[in-house]
């Protein structure tokens, strides 16, 4: 995981071969829930949490990894910004981004298979039961 893989070519202790996010495929890491009562209830919180979630996703991908990386510097203290500019780059370079808050059916099984395979899934879900837009 990065930045500890640039660390270690640094150090000529290693490198990078492959990505796992780049051969491993769309996942959706990263999700936000509530129910569908509060969801029904609070239209107006859900449109303006996913247009913020969106602008978020908008601004990175029109920022430099130098911009992403001064943002980010503070929460790396044993980081330079070089290196966390490089690490950003990395992950650009790979398509690592989504450009939208809307998740694939094929990202959503992806990640399906990842939760199954390790013992945390009982039942698989179809993306259409879900209450998505």
């Amino acid at each position: 995981m990065e930045p500890n893989a640039l660390a270690l070519e640094k150090e000529d202790q290693g490198y990078v071969v492959k990505s796992v996010g780049e051969i491993g495929g769309e996942v959706p890491y990263t999700t936000f829930n509530a129910l569908k009562s509060y969801i029904e209830e609070n239209p107006d919180v859900i449109d303006k949490f996913r247009d913020a979630i969106q602008r978020g996703i908008d601004y990175t991908n029109t920022h430099s990894d130098e911009e992403l990386a001064k943002l980010l510097v503070d929460y790396f203290p044993d980081t330079s910004l070089e290196d966390i500019t490089t690490v950003i780059g990395r992950y650009r370079n790979i398509d690592s981004w989504y450009k939208t808050t809307q998740i694939t059916e094929e990202g959503f099984n992806r990640m399906q298979d990842i939760i199954e395979f390790n013992g945390f899934l009982d039942k698989r879900v179809d993306l259409s039961t879900l209450y998505y837009e």
